[in-house]
């Protein structure tokens, strides 16, 4: 009897080690699929390439600019000894956060509608932060510009001297928004000009 149990035990853990041995062989084949076949539609087989190949025809002149834009950037900042810290891109994080708030969403909300990761937007902001840093003191918004967009505006009679305050501000902060703007524009175009770049392929 205690021959038979033995034997018994013997069998049923060969079983138990052929069994996971079949099930890890299947994870792996479909595993190592996956490296090279994307999808299959009736038999059809979708590479992963072709889905690459797809990508960089629809989207390719779009992110290789952006990635030279990105690290033209990084190298100015680093020349100009540019740093922007966690705590920054954490307060811009928060203000965003809040804005959205008011408008009755979330920031998950948003980055789903932006088809963006939050680490992916947390850099966007640290980047941006960056250029703010390199431009922001070649740019000025004087009190006359804010004057002379004053009187665009219908300002209600009786309006309160807090009112007018509140104004000037966001018409400061407007004028200074689009200043940054224009100004982001020719400073790209100077700091690429003065880069060496040397692209290897050329997208429609």
């Amino acid at each position: 009897m205690k021959r038979i149990h033995i034997l018994t035990t013997v069998l049923l853990t060969l079983l138990s080690v052929l069994v996971l041995a079949a099930l890890a062989l299947g994870i792996t084949v479909v595993w190592k699929r996956s490296f090279f076949v994307a999808a299959e539609v009736d038999g059809k087989t979708i590479s992963r390439l072709m889905v690459v190949q797809e990508l960089e025809r629809q989207y390719g002149k779009a992110v290789l600019g952006s990635m030279i834009s990105k690290q033209l950037i990084e190298e100015e900042a680093r020349k100009q000894n540019v740093q922007v810290t966690e705590k920054e891109v954490q307060d811009d994080l928060t203000t965003f956060e809040d804005k959205v708030k008011e408008e009755g969403k979330t920031l998950d909300d948003v980055l789903k509608e932006r088809g963006l990761q939050k680490v992916d937007f947390i850099e966007q902001i640290r980047v941006q932060k960056l250029v703010i840093k390199m431009i922001a003191k070649d740019i000025s918004v004087t009190n006359d510009e804010i004057t002379e967009e004053m009187k665009k505006i219908n300002i209600p009679k009786g309006a309160k001297p807090e009112e007018l305050v509140s104004l000037s501000k966001t018409i400061r902060e407007n004028l200074q928004r689009q200043k940054l703007e224009q100004r982001y524009e020719s400073w790209t175009k100077e700091i690429e000009q003065r880069a060496k770049i040397t692209r290897y392929i050329s997208y429609p």
